[in-house]
């Protein structure tokens, strides 16, 4: 890979050669991966924590998906398997990924998240019962939101499809945290050190559109605050072939010894980030409504 002068890519390149021995005959083992079938989601909420509503709204290719999904299969052996967005139940060929998943051997257990004022399709409903509870459907009710959300739960129920139902409280004692705004300063390198070695999210590796990070908001940030990737941090998963090279990559992005680039740009999921707001606030225009703190 190509030398980076800075001293924390320098520590990258020491961290991939180690790996091109590591993995020469082993897969990557990730705990725990999301997947995003689109960057589209009808609601708008102001501290979504894939910054949605900041960025430009974009269906995926579902076809293409799965053909990644494939690629880092090889690659990888993953042991819970999450189908995100956006909200996934916008895309409308959401049952061909399903489908998928169903008769995949290597996904064993995961779950798709989804806000639940989008009712399913006829053919998603039925790729749910063909799934058998292999993924369990994660339906979030924010305040506000459950009288949108009734017909949703009421089809899981009567096809006796797997389900949490995770209720948000309208105040601030919810687990929602305000982690940045479009209008975030940058952050210094030593705050954001603190921040990733404790942020619950470091390790929810993240797949969109072939895209590779080692947490949601590197998909976003360099949209949102036109912050250029780190070739470590972002992999693409259709330059790979199933070799060596492929596994070392992965497995340097999702390095958890260093924070990520993108980190600059976010107050974390952590225990020293004070900020709770109420889950699920709707932004009202284009322009992002200033946060009280």
């Amino acid at each position: 890979m190509k030398e980076l002068s800075s001293e924390k890519n320098a520590k990258y390149q020491k961290i991939y050669k180690k790996n091109l021995k590591k993995y020469k005959n082993n897969k990557v083992e990730l705990d725990f991966l999301e997947v995003w079938v689109g960057k589209t989601c009808n609601l708008r909420c102001r501290d979504c924590l894939h910054m949605i509503p900041y960025i430009k709204q974009k269906k995926l290719e579902v076809s293409r998906l799965i053909g990644d999904c494939k690629r880092l299969l090889e690659l990888c052996s993953i042991n819970y398997f999450s189908i995100a967005g956006g909200e996934p139940f916008c895309c409308k060929n959401l049952f061909e990924l399903i489908d998928f998943v169903t008769e995949s051997a290597d996904i064993k257990d995961g779950k798709i998240v989804t806000n639940g004022t989008v009712v399913p399709e006829e053919r998603t409903i039925d790729a749910l019962r063909r799934m058998k509870g292999k993924l369990e459907i994660r339906v979030d009710v924010y305040p506000g939101q459950a009288d949108k959300t009734a017909k949703f739960i009421k089809i899981l129920e009567e096809n006796e499809i797997r389900n949490h139902i995770q209720f948000y409280r309208g105040d601030k004692k919810s687990n929602w945290k305000h982690v940045s705004s479009p209008m975030q300063m940058k952050i210094c390198e030593s705050m954001s050190e603190m921040i990733y070695s404790d942020c619950t999210v470091r390790h929810c590796y993240t797949m969109c559109d072939g895209e590779l990070t080692a947490c949601p908001r590197g998909i976003t940030t360099e949209e949102v605050f036109s912050l250029e990737k780190n070739p470590f941090e972002h992999v693409n998963i259709r330059e790979l072939k199933n070799d060596v090279k492929a596994r070392a990559r992965i497995a340097t992005c999702f390095e958890d010894s260093l924070y990520k680039d993108y980190c600059k740009y976010c107050l974390g999921l952590t225990a020293f980030n004070p900020y709770y707001v109420v889950p699920g606030v709707q932004v009202k225009s284009n322009e992002y409504e200033k946060f009280e703190i």
